[in-house]
């Protein structure tokens, strides 16, 4: 027998939202709640959760919060795939999270592709193959009020934006990257955001700097790095941390590595095997022949060597010999 969750209703959603998601037939649900509520195998009070389920599944004012949920829910997990990309920059995590705060807004009048087809389903009397209850749902279940609700998810992307006082900092690393460029560049396109770029973090900005700037303003970035003084400060600029995934993604590695076996592996070795599993080529690509080369020129031996004292092994005394015999 399927176990489910303690709340019916979470159950549910969890339920719904995956067959919304993935266009798959309701009516399998709702006919296995139908099935279970007569089940007379099941007590009385498991029968009367699975009838809650059943018209639950059926209910108008569910429908249309889940469809709103399965909205929401699908427009937050595309923005978080995109920010916990690791070579994510911190102007393209500012376009998109306010990209994504104008999509929420207009959701507020035409709701998502799922709300529109909850409401035609509705309309139409079946949604999914299941017939829809609206008469028996009148004040039992609120529904959600999507102005409402998409103001709040507003707000709260709202709140993790940079301040209003970094802004001008966000849109000078803008002028950095070629992919942000305009198609049309002025003469003096980004050079004042340069300066305050390199103010922020104390780099000088002299005559060299910006004659790379505005070399590589004329090949559109498509000629490399020109010279090195513009390369420091991109790659200052494209280390800037947005979020802690990093953080999260090292600590995970920490702890796959150091073991409660190894607990007693040092802080430096720990730290090289930790950088080799995260920033480290894969091994199709490492090449082991150098550093073999270097262990065996110190006088080491290597794996096949026959030249080493052999292994003494410990000769104990057990009374179990006559046992080990007989297996």
């Amino acid at each position: 027998m399927i176990k489910y969750h303690q709340s019916p209703m979470v159950y549910i959603n969890e339920q719904g939202t995956r067959l919304l998601k993935y266009n798959l037939d309701r009516s399998t649900l709702f006919a296995h709640f139908d099935k279970e509520s007569s089940n007379l195998q099941l007590d009385s009070k498991e029968q009367s959760t699975f009838s809650g389920l059943r018209k639950a599944l059926c209910g108008s004012t569910f429908i249309k919060n889940l469809a709103i949920m399965c909205d929401a829910l699908e427009e937050l997990a595309h923005l978080s795939e995109s920010l916990l990309q690791a070579s994510i920059s911190l102007p393209k995590a500012q376009r998109l999270m306010t990209r994504e705060i104008e999509i929420l807004k207009a959701r507020k009048e035409t709701g998502g592709d799922y709300y529109r087809g909850a409401c035609e389903g509705i309309e139409k009397g079946i949604f999914h193959g299941v017939q829809v209850d609206v008469v028996n749902e009148t004040g039992r279940k609120p529904e959600i009020n999507r102005a409402q609700f998409y103001q709040s998810l507003v707000d709260s992307l709202s709140a993790r934006l940079l301040p209003e006082t970094e802004r001008p900092l966000v849109s000078a690393l803008a002028t950095v990257f070629p992919s942000t460029w305009p198609a049309e560049l002025s003469a003096e396109y980004g050079e004042q955001e340069l300066k305050l770029v390199c103010r922020k973090f104390r780099l000088p900005c002299n005559g060299e700097l910006m004659q790379c700037y505005r070399d590589y303003k004329d090949t559109r970035g498509r000629g490399g790095i020109p010279e090195k003084a513009l390369k420091n400060l991109l790659n200052i600029v494209s280390t800037l941390p947005v979020s802690t995934a990093e953080c999260e993604r090292a600590f995970s590695k920490m702890n796959i590595i150091c073991t409660a076996l190894r607990s007693t592996i040092t802080i430096p070795h720990l730290s090289s095997l930790m950088l080799i599993s995260i920033v480290g080529p894969p091994l199709t690509n490492f090449d082991c022949l150098p550093y073999v080369r270097t262990w065996l020129s110190k006088g080491r031996r290597d794996a096949t060597s026959t030249a080493g004292p052999s292994r003494k092994l410990a000769v104990t005394e057990t009374n179990e010999l006559a046992l080990w015999n007989l297996l």
